[in-house]
Parts: structure tokens; sequence; C-alpha cells
């Protein structure tokens, strides 16, 4: 976080710490974006701090941001033949497959094995259910979805749970 682009946004376009605020915001030019990119590690947002503009593509947000979560797959279908209750349209079914693997160094036991799991959670088939999806998707992509940790239910370690995003798993 020490970098010179860095430096330059931090005091408002001057390479000078002391300067006045007074004077207007660099531009994107003058701040590079792998600066900036290092700088949101610390923010929860990823967009510009002056403008609240995103500063990157979903593909690029989907390279920059990982979770821990294992090695998996990611499926879904469409079925008008099913219904989530409280909807009258079809549903959505998500198909997650995660195969037993070693952990790896940023898992909780590096070098020992975590079970696998296979989960199912289902959406409803309509404009809403359809942007959710494109959202656990990039959730998944990103490694947010599951993690390897001690089940809450079984209080087993080295299984793969739930992660940060939670779905619904019954119709």
């Amino acid at each position: 976080m020490k970098s010179r682009c860095l430096n330059i946004f931090m005091n408002n376009g001057s390479t000078h710490p002391n300067r006045d605020f007074s004077v207007s915001k660099p531009t994107m030019d003058e701040v590079q974006r792998a600066c900036l990119a290092e700088a949101m590690k610390y923010s929860s947002t990823m967009t510009c701090p002056v403008t609240n503009i995103p500063l990157f593509s979903e593909e690029e947000r989907l390279n920059y941001i990982r979770g821990d979560m294992p090695s998996g797959s990611m499926t879904w279908r469409k079925s008008d033949t099913l219904t989530c209750s409280g909807y009258s349209c079809g549903t959505i079914t998500i198909l997650y497959k995660i195969s037993r693997a070693c952990q790896k160094p940023y898992h909780p036991s590096p070098g020992q094995s975590h079970q696998g799991t296979f989960r199912t959670a289902f959406l409803p088939d309509n404009d809403e259910g359809n942007k959710l999806l494109t959202r656990l998707r990039a959730a998944f992509l990103c490694g947010f979805t599951f993690r390897v940790g001690t089940s809450l239910t079984t209080n087993i370690p080295d299984q793969v749970t739930w992660g940060s995003v939670h779905h619904k798993t019954s119709l």
C-alpha cells in the first residue's frame, strides 16, 4: 500500500503528503488500477471511493476475489413441473458437487482430506430467481458458496459446509 500512485490518491493528486485537501481528485490515469485494487482489499466495496463507480467489470471482479472453497462443480436446470412454495412459476434446481480431496494450505487442516458433498438448492424460475442465479454463480466461481470446517449439525471436523451464501434446500 505504499506505492506512488496510492500516495497520489491518498493525498488528492499530490506526491507531497502534507498538501491541502482542497485540490481536485486525481484521475484514473494518475491512480493505477492495480494499486486501487490493492486498496480495495481493505474495503467491502469494489467501487471508486470518490465517485462510487465500479472499478472493475464483473469478469475482473471474479478473477480478483477468491474465497477458500474446495474445488467442485455447479450445474442447474429449469423445470416447469416443480414449483417453489409461494410462487406460481417453475423452479431452477441447482446441483453442487464437491469431491473428497486433500485440504489446501488455506483450509483448516492442510494436507488432510476433507469429505465431499452433493447439495441441491432451489430458486423460483422468474426474473428475481434468474438474477439470484447469476449472483450465486458468481459466488460459486469466487469460492464463497462452501468452505471446509466443522459441521454445525454433526460437529465433525474436515467437512464441506455451506459458506457465507445460504440457499433454499427444499421445496
